[in-house]
């Protein structure tokens, strides 16, 4: 199913490189979620890799669901422990909510490049503790973006 999803789909391509998940586990959370209203035998039809045993179908989503949680968890131990400026969450899924619109809407190149760049600056002085002026100017850049 992912495979079909992001087979012309660079940047989702790019973005499931630097998650937690693997491209199995990614598969089988989408199957589950947008397919709930099946049964285990029905989903598990669906991976991209084929047929699997419920009992591998079911290890692989429990997986991607541990991983989901340690996520998620993480973004509130460091809001926790104050390592995240204010704007920060707010500003990555506004990124997210754009790169879905990118995505629906037929955004040009360029823009996407001014999306995803902000997007790695972000999360570059996020995990490097960096506050440098780079980042702040994409952000600008960014919000440009967002008004179109």
């Amino acid at each position: 199913m992912l495979q079909k999803i992001i087979s012309n789909d660079e940047v989702a391509k790019n973005l499931i490189k630097k998650t937690m998940f693997t491209q199995s586990q990614l598969d089988t959370l989408l199957i589950d979620k947008i397919n709930n209203h099946l049964s285990l035998d029905q989903k598990r039809i669906l991976r991209d890799a084929g047929e699997v045993s419920k009992g591998s179908f079911a290890r692989t989503l429990k997986q991607a669901e541990k991983n989901l949680e340690k996520s998620l968890y993480t973004v509130i131990i460091l809001e926790y422990f104050s390592m995240l400026q204010e704007n920060d969450i707010m500003n990555l899924l506004r990124v997210g909510a754009l790169l879905n619109k990118a995505k629906l809407q037929k955004i040009p190149e360029d823009k996407i490049q001014v999306i995803i760049g902000s997007l790695s600056l972000t999360i570059e002085r996020i995990s490097k503790s960096k506050n440098d002026d780079a980042a702040i100017n994409n952000l600008n850049s960014f919000e440009e973006v967002e008004k179109d």
